[in-house]
Formats: structure tokens, C-alpha cells, sequence
């Protein structure tokens, strides 16, 4: 009985897991031992981590060694020493004491890992079961007249997409805020996932700019010829708050009827299993049909026939406002938000 006591004590006391550790956008799986509440890490999978994450943050400040029984490791100008059966680890300024003792296990040295991070000031944090580690710390985030800035510290994980009045930046890997940053009230920040900003106009051009701890996004924005459009599907004016927020992020203002003939676009939408767009053909016998509104017609069937592979052909719309610019789509109804997203860079190319 005593020895099955001893032996449940030790599972209790001593549990070896296999932790997922995320280091910048890399996963790599990592030996922990948990031994009385304390999480230690063998040395081996330490210089391990270490030598992953100085390549991440592109520092070649990393050295560890041993001299007699006393190692060393120095990390980004962090320089700690420590000792089997001590609890602390010493600096040139600094003594930490650990959660728990320093201890050798089957040839191999142990120390409390979350311990040693915080002393190396690496920030890190448990999410979803794995520990990520901060491989980019944003220092500065500035909306420009003519873009948007981020200055950072460490890994270039900035993957930039622009759409409409749109800019995100996917994030390929977790970051931090320096504290005390400012973030303006019209940049949205989700540390896991996406920097984002909606911009005042539609953005016509946009290059990216890197350099080491910074990224500028450059934009040139879009003076829209067209403002209004009228979207009618099956016959009814479509006002699902999805569809029209989509029309808004292209600088299309959807509403009921004409506003002004020459900045409004109609379209007519009709469920069909057939994927085409018709325009209004050359003016040759109907009057009051706008030169202008007519090329305009057939250039935004050109453009979302080859961004949605529809075929497109003229037919005089007798049911639209032939006043202004006129494009009917028959489609199936489960290609309305493609349809409608293709329409809006369409506009923007006009």
C-alpha cells in the first residue's frame, strides 16, 4: 500500500507533457515536465528554443556554455547563470529566485522555463493549449494622409491586402503592443489575427514599403466617377445589410431609385441556372440612351465577365433606366455576394 502511495505521489508530482510551442508563425513540439506546479524545460530543448526564436528576431546576441558546474546564457543583452540544486539564476546586477529548484534528471538539467523567459524578457503567453512566443512587438502605428505606418520590433510577419476602402494586414504570427503605443480610433487591432483600417475613398493603387522594423503601406486613391447604385434582385430593391456594406466599401452608395442619372449605376439581378451579363448595345434607333452610360455598360460587362467567367451580350434594357448606366446579371442566387464584390473593383477600375 505504501509503495502504491509513493507511486501516485510521483505521477502527481511529475508529469511529462508534450507541449506545441508556437514561435513567430513556426510550431514546433517541446518536452515539459510539471513537477509540483512548476513547468521545467531540459537544457538541450531550451538552446533549442532560444536558437529558433534569435532567428526570428534576427539577433545573433545568443550564446550558452558551461564552465565547471555553472552554465550561462546570454539573450538579446540578458546575461544569466545558474546551477543544479540552486534556485535562482544570477546576472551581472540581478539574482532571481525560481519557483522551484534547478535539477538533473537521467543526465540532463532542468530549470523553470516561464521563469527563465521572464528573466530574458520574452514574452510569451498560453493560448488554446500552446505556448506562444512574441516573435514582433508593434512600437508604432500611424495613419497617414496618403496610407498607414507600423514600426516594430523584431519578425516581419505583415501580410497586406487591400480591397475597396479596405486595408488589412493578416498577421502570419501573434504580436504585442509595446507598452503605451497609441493606437488611432479608426485602426482595429486583433493581436492573433489582423491589423485593419477602413479608409475614406475607394484605393486605387497601393504599393508596400519594407524595411527592417518598418512597414509603410503607400495608397492612391480612387476619385469614383459613379456614386449611386441601384441593385434590384428578382425585381426587388436588395437590402440585405451584407450586400449593401460590400457596395459601401467600394464607394457605392446603394439606394431605391436614380439620384442623379449621371453618377448611377442600375442593375437588375434575375436567379437563373444561366451566367451571364447583358448590357445596352449602340444607340442606333432608341433615343434619350446616353452615348457615355452606353460604353460604360458594356465596360463593366467586359470587366466582371472576366473576373466572374460569365459570358456577357447586348440587349436593349427596356425594364432599367435607360438614362443612366444599365447592366442586367442572371446567375444563381448563391453567386449574389461574388457578383456584387466583382462589381465593386469593376467601378474602381472604370
Amino acid at each position: 500500500m505504501k509503495r502504491i502511495l509513493v507511486m501516485c505521489f510521483v505521477l502527481l508530482n511529475v508529469l511529462l507533457l508534450g507541449v506545441i510551442f508556437r514561435i513567430g508563425a513556426e510550431e514546433r513540439n517541446f518536452p515539459l515536465i510539471r513537477r509540483e506546479g512548476v513547468y521545467y524545460m531540459d537544457i538541450d530543448s531550451i538552446r533549442s528554443v532560444l536558437s529558433i526564436l534569435s532567428d526570428k528576431l534576427k539577433t545573433e546576441d545568443f550564446e550558452m556554455g558551461k564552465f565547471g558546474p555553472m552554465y550561462f546564457l546570454r539573450f538579446k543583452g540578458t546575461v544569466v547563470s545558474f546551477m543544479e540544486g540552486k534556485s535562482m539564476l544570477s546576472g551581472p546586477d540581478f539574482v532571481r529566485y525560481l519557483s522551484g529548484p534547478i535539477y538533473a534528471r537521467n543526465g540532463l538539467l532542468y530549470v523553470p522555463v516561464f521563469d527563465l523567459f521572464d528573466t530574458l524578457q520574452i514574452p510569451y503567453r498560453w493560448h488554446d493549449g500552446k505556448v506562444l512566443l512574441i516573435t514582433c512587438t508593434l512600437k508604432k502605428i500611424a495613419v497617414l494622409p496618403d496610407g498607414l505606418e507600423i514600426v516594430y520590433d523584431g519578425e516581419d510577419i505583415f501580410d497586406v491586402r487591400v480591397m475597396g476602402k479596405s486595408v488589412s494586414i493578416k498577421l502570419k504570427a501573434p504580436c504585442m503592443l509595446e507598452k503605451g503605443v497609441y493606437v488611432p480610433s479608426n485602426v482595429k487591432v486583433k493581436m492573433d489575427e489582423e491589423i485593419s483600417v477602413e479608409v475614406p475613398s475607394p484605393v486605387k493603387e497601393y504599393n508596400v514599403e519594407r524595411a527592417r522594423g518598418l512597414l509603410r503601406i503607400h495608397l492612391e486613391f480612387k476619385k469614383l466617377t459613379y456614386r449611386y447604385v441601384v441593385f434590384r434582385v428578382d425585381g426587388r430593391i436588395a437590402k440585405d445589410g451584407k450586400l449593401r456594406k460590400m457596395f459601401k466599401l467600394y464607394g457605392l452608395e446603394p439606394v431605391e431609385s436614380v439620384v442623379d442619372p449621371e453618377q448611377t449605376i442600375v442593375v437588375d439581378f434575375h436567379t437563373s441556372s444561366i451566367k451571364t451579363i447583358v448590357y445596352e448595345p449602340e444607340p442606333v434607333e432608341l433615343k434619350g440612351i446616353s452615348h457615355k452610360n452606353v460604353v460604360i455598360s458594356k465596360r463593366i460587362a467586359a470587366l466582371m465577365s472576366e473576373k466572374l467567367g460569365y459570358t456577357y451580350e447586348p440587349l436593349f434594357l427596356s425594364s432599367l433606366d435607360q438614362s443612366t448606366v444599365s447592366l442586367a446579371i442572371f446567375a444563381p442566387l448563391e453567386d449574389l455576394e461574388k457578383i456584387v464584390e466583382a462589381m465593386g473593383k469593376c467601378v474602381l477600375e472604370l
